[in-house]
């Protein structure tokens, strides 16, 4: 995990901070950086996160030394938490910045070692994969029974037909 903070730059952690209003997943990221570094809490607006990138060596020194013993169990289930926000997946957090990615990873690689086990993002995108396909069933059923309701109108139609034509034979 520590190796992977090589893929951030000192001048992406300076134009990470000099966003006014980066995205939210960026946010999450810097909130959950700030958790663990005991640097913030989770309220904080992003006024207050922005300390946390305000010295990019200092940061990259204090990730590099971390100890994911020293978080307290109430920490790590808010991280926890935000691990598990939807979105919340290494591919969306790199689209939104390169150095959030890295970032992020190094949260979910604390995560784990800590003894924790970490939400899986295949698991969220199941879960939201087996929803779409369960509404999608359910429409097509919904689909089904209208065709059924115009199937049967349409045969007591020919029906009646059939009887009247009988009837004038």
């Amino acid at each position: 995990a520590r190796n992977g903070l090589d893929c951030v730059s000192m001048a992406s952690i300076v134009e990470l901070r000099s966003f006014k209003v980066p995205p939210k997943l960026s946010i999450t990221v810097v909130r959950m950086l700030g958790c663990l570094l005991g640097r913030s809490n989770e309220a904080a607006d992003w006024q207050e996160l922005r300390q946390v990138l305000a010295n990019p060596s200092d940061l990259m020194d204090a990730l590099r030394d971390f100890d994911p013993k020293t978080v307290s169990g109430c920490t790590w289930d808010r991280v926890e938490q935000m691990l598990s926000l939807p979105g919340m997946t290494a591919h969306q957090v790199k689209v939104t910045s390169l150095a959030c990615a890295c970032f992020f990873q190094w949260c979910r690689h604390m995560f784990a070692y800590s003894g924790r086990c970490p939400p899986h993002p295949r698991a969220r995108e199941k879960e939201e994969k087996e929803e779409k396909e369960q509404e999608a069933a359910v429409e097509e059923e919904a689909e089904d029974m209208k065709k059924a309701k115009r199937l049967a109108i349409w045969w007591r139609a020919m029906m009646e037909a059939g009887r009247e034509l009988q009837d004038m034979v």
